[in-house]
């Protein structure tokens, strides 16, 4: 996932490459970390596979993750999957997780991207998607900061 984004000169921009926004709205959990390590961990303990095909480690599904404000019944359901729907990507639990969406807005909180990829939600924390880059958040989500336009005009976490 952190592969979609990249930082333009100046400030940086976290620029989605796909269209979209949610269907609906999800509530997501604001306690990134802990929502985060209890769905990793199970990924790990299953063996799930990545999408390179390697078994996930916890470093390399926190790579993946480690951004995303995950929706509040995510965890516990992915802790209640099996090993064989976890190897799935089309089954229960994912869609908890990843809710269908079609276009890329930024949250209500305006601290949030809801980046809609392949037609699934995934909701990135702003400040801590600027952080991992070496950058600060700068406040504004949107497909606009200072005069520089997202290279899609889709919304996008500003960094600097």
């Amino acid at each position: 996932m952190r592969s979609i984004f990249k930082l333009v000169t100046g400030a940086g921009l976290l620029l989605a490459t796909a269209v979209a926004t949610p269907a609906c709205v999800v509530q997501v959990d604001d306690n990134i970390g802990d929502a985060v390590d209890r769905f990793c961990d199970r990924l790990v303990a299953c063996g799930t596979f990545d999408l390179n095909g390697f078994p996930y480690s916890r470093s390399s599904c926190q790579d993946v993750y480690g951004t995303l404000r995950l929706p509040v019944g995510c965890p516990g359901t992915v802790e209640g999957a099996t090993c064989a729907e976890l190897d799935n990507p089309n089954s229960f639990p994912y869609e908890v997780c990843f809710p269908l969406c079609s276009v890329t807005t930024c949250g209500i909180d305006g601290d949030s991207l809801d980046f809609c990829r392949d037609g699934f939600l995934y909701t990135y924390d702003c400040d801590a998607e600027c952080s991992r880059s070496g950058k600060v958040y700068t406040g504004v989500c949107g497909s606009t900061y200072q005069g520089q336009t997202t290279a899609t005009g889709e919304p996008d976490c500003w960094c600097q």
